[in-house]
């Protein structure tokens, strides 16, 4: 069950990365024996659960602000694919700052390049004109945010058929 103003919890986002930062996302990393049978250790791995929260609800918060002018955001569920993969692109740098890093590591850059991207997807998607991405338009609109074109040719079976065609409409 997702947080309330969030679109993933806490268990739901480990499961969407690999066990490396699962382990992040559950603050794992606080007590690298796994036993966390002292308190001061248990507390802080409480503090870092509830940080990892509130960037989630923070995370979403910042996705529905930036298509709620055109999409009907928040989105109910199932929410797009496309929403979750944000979300996590979002959240995740946020946990490695979080925890402390070194932004010039490989990793961190990479990191830091699907954050860069998943805004610039969600600000083409905000802006766009004919819909990227399929997501659901909100309400006074229509339901999807494509915009299937119909068909702009038109041809006779033969190469002077429309002479007829002409004369017919005009009679």
């Amino acid at each position: 069950m997702p947080l309330t103003g969030s679109y993933l919890d806490r268990d739901e986002l480990a499961a969407r990365v690999g066990p490396a930062q699962a382990a992040l996302v559950r603050g794992d990393f606080i007590d690298p024996t796994g036993a966390f049978t002292d308190p001061v250790m248990v507390a802080r791995r409480n503090e870092w659960r509830a940080f990892v929260d509130a960037e989630l609800v923070t995370c979403s918060a910042t996705i529905n602000d930036r298509l709620r002018k055109r999409y009907d955001a928040p989105f109910d569920p199932p929410v797009p694919a496309i929403v979750l993969r944000w979300l996590v692109a979002l959240v995740i740098p946020k946990l490695y700052e979080g925890r402390g890093w070194d932004p010039s590591d490989a990793q961190a850059q990479s990191l830091l390049e699907r954050e860069q991207r998943a805004l610039e997807e969600m600000r083409e998607a905000a802006d766009s004109e004919t819909g990227l991405f399929d997501l659901p338009l909100r309400a006074d609109t229509t339901k999807t945010g494509i915009v299937h074109g119909g068909p702009y040719g038109y041809s006779e079976p033969g190469p002077y058929d429309w002479i007829d065609v002409q004369r017919e409409l005009v009679r």
